[in-house]
């Protein structure tokens, strides 16, 4: 069974894989089967491969993750707040969102769900782009 620190581990590897743009890293983080639902109530990607093509795009992108408390674990859950550095609809944005990771036994992502809307979508403030 997958214990506390290797979620929170995970969680925090997943938010270092976006500040070195490495889409492999990220993926690595998932089971082959896995599925992500960004955001949710989109159509779900399925599996390694699908997962991998999206991250390359997300980290294409520039997108640079900063969290926003504490990671929270239930189990083999983890919920963690953070806003999303990114260009969006062409233009400098910050997205507040969710994120609830669903892990198996050993310590691999097998669920991604990303909670967030077009009222999270922000103008970033000068000091988050120079940090960004």
């Amino acid at each position: 069974m997958v214990d506390e620190r290797q979620v929170v581990g995970a969680v925090m590897r997943y938010i270092e894989g976006f500040a070195k743009s490495d889409s492999a890293a990220l993926a690595d983080l998932f089971a082959e089967e896995a599925t992500i639902e960004d955001p949710v109530g989109s159509s779900a990607l399925v599996g390694k491969a699908a997962i991998a093509s999206f991250y390359e795009r997300v980290v294409k992108n520039g997108a640079k993750l900063q969290l926003v408390g504490p990671v929270r674990v239930a189990g083999q859950h983890a919920a963690f707040a953070f806003e999303s550095l990114v260009v969006y609809k062409g233009k400098p944005s910050k997205i507040d969102i969710i994120d609830v990771f669903r892990f198996d036994a050993a310590g691999k992502i097998i669920a991604m769900q990303a909670y967030f809307g077009p009222s999270n979508i922000h103008e970033p403030d000068a000091a988050a782009m120079r940090e960004g």
